[in-house]
């Protein structure tokens, strides 16, 4: 599991961080977003079911508040990059690229933290 979701992690920075050059290059069209935009979705698909199951791990008991918790979280960080898309909205990609690298990144050193403070296998 954890080594599944680290893969993922790596390989949608590396797609976030693609979107950021084509936008710095010039490149950005219909198709390098779309393409894209598929390869970081589809890493987000090996990605949440992972990382849920690893938050989750430790409360056998709680599993129901745990899981409330967790939903809350990802609909509060959800609403958050949308917040922030919107205010640097400049009728560009530009805002929706920048926020998905760092929400890759962001998502990427979490692991990595987890990975090294926590070192109980999952």
């Amino acid at each position: 599991m954890q080594s599944i979701c680290m893969i993922a992690n790596i390989c949608q920075v590396g797609v976030g961080m693609l979107m950021v050059a084509t936008l710095w290059l010039n490149m950005v069209n219909l198709q390098s977003i779309l393409g894209l935009a598929f390869c970081y979705l589809f890493c987000q698909g090996f990605i949440f079911p992972n990382a849920s199951a690893m938050a989750m791990f430790p409360f056998k008991t709680n599993a129901g508040s745990a899981s409330a918790l967790l939903g809350f979280l990802q609909m509060g960080l959800g609403a958050i990059s949308s917040a922030a898309v919107s205010l640097l909205h400049n009728q560009s990609a530009q805002p929706m690229l920048y926020v998905m690298c760092i929400a890759a990144a962001l998502s990427l050193a979490f692991h990595l933290i987890r990975k090294t403070f926590y070192s109980e296998s999952i």
